[in-house]
């Protein structure tokens, strides 16, 4: 999902690279000797910095992060109305957008933030799963020196709605429809979410 996220944003036309993109951790599973134990198994993934390690939603509909100390102040909003190549592009609503989120015409300028990245990929991956899976509980770091910057994100819950009323399908933090139902309860979507779900014609 993090990868067909990527591939949309880059699709917008206008979005620029100083947008951050996403990426969840590789992990790997080390079995190690011990001496009184025995085998072992460790959890081993990429060590984040704890200094810039922020969560920017929770799994039961918590927005930490809505505008992160710093983030908001070293990343101005971006103006898409002024970029040249939003201005030669037409968007086009899938047909399973939900209500809600129709364009107002002839409002405001359409303005992208960094903390716009994380909230509107929890609601991209509601959508992307047609309304099964909701990825939340995003917590990281964000990396600025990567080209384009890139949300680094461990340790995700996924809320599934399962059709069979199974509870807890991807573990105990796993709290079905309840936890995307409390998504919702907090949620406001941005312009980045309303852009997603959309095909663009240059």
């Amino acid at each position: 999902m993090a990868a067909e996220f990527n591939a949309r944003l880059d699709a917008i036309p206008g979005i620029p690279k100083s947008i951050p993109r996403i990426r969840f951790l590789k992990c790997a599973v080390y079995t190690v000797y011990d001496y009184k134990l025995g085998d072992v198994g460790v959890l081993v993934e990429e060590q984040l910095d704890p200094v810039q390690y922020k969560k920017w939603n929770d799994n039961k509909g918590g927005i930490k992060g809505k505008a992160p100390p710093g983030l908001a102040a070293a990343a101005p909003a971006v103006d898409l109305a002024t970029s040249s190549r939003a201005m030669a592009a037409i968007a086009e609503s899938d047909e399973d957008e939900e209500e809600g989120d129709e364009d107002d015409e002839g409002s405001s300028p359409i303005t992208i933030k960094r903390e716009d990245v994380p909230q509107a990929f929890s609601h991209f991956s509601y959508r992307l799963s047609k309304r099964k899976q909701l990825i939340c509980d995003l917590q990281g770091v964000l990396d600025e020196s990567a080209v384009p910057p890139m949300f680094k994100f461990t340790d995700p819950v996924i809320h599934h709605t399962s059709d069979s009323g199974r509870k807890n399908v991807y573990g105990r933090t796993d709290r079905g429809k309840d936890g995307t139902d409390d998504f919702f309860k907090t949620h406001v979507c941005s312009e980045l979410c309303r852009m997603m779900p959309r095909t663009w014609i240059r």
